[in-house]
């Protein structure tokens, strides 16, 4: 039996949906992270369907979001690209830095409202999906 990769995706918008009254930075940190690698597998399952060029050396991660960016004749495989790299850089910066920079940079004004862009990211990535 192969796990659903939909179910960390789900496991995300759960956490969102709590009171996060408590652990407010890890849950949010959290579902960045869920999301990020459920969307992340589902587009690597879709690539290997599809029998696109995927570069096996270096960072699968970087090359997934490549093999689907360099395919500028198609804009939803190319717009799915460039939303698996946003939400890679992320998902790093969720997962590693003790700030997380991205919230300031992009003028947000807390974690929830970042967590929330990321969330529509990750909508988009799925009806990208559905496309392909």
């Amino acid at each position: 039996m192969s796990f659903d990769w939909n179910d960390f995706i789900l496991l995300a918008q759960e956490i969102r949906n709590q009171d996060l009254t408590e652990l407010k930075e890890a849950k949010l940190r959290t579902v960045i992270n869920r999301a990020y690698y459920g969307i992340f597998n589902l587009a690597f399952q879709k690539l290997l369907e599809t029998e696109l060029p995927l570069e096996m050396t270096g960072s699968i991660h970087r090359n997934v979001a490549k093999s689907y960016e360099i395919q500028k004749h198609n804009p939803t495989k190319n717009s799915l690209g460039l939303i698996l790299s946003e939400l890679s850089a992320y998902r790093k910066e969720a997962d590693y830095e003790v700030i997380m920079k991205s919230i300031q940079k992009q003028n947000f004004q807390n974690n929830k409202e970042f967590t929330n862009y990321c969330w529509k990211l990750v909508e988009k990535a799925l009806e990208l999906l559905e496309k392909i």
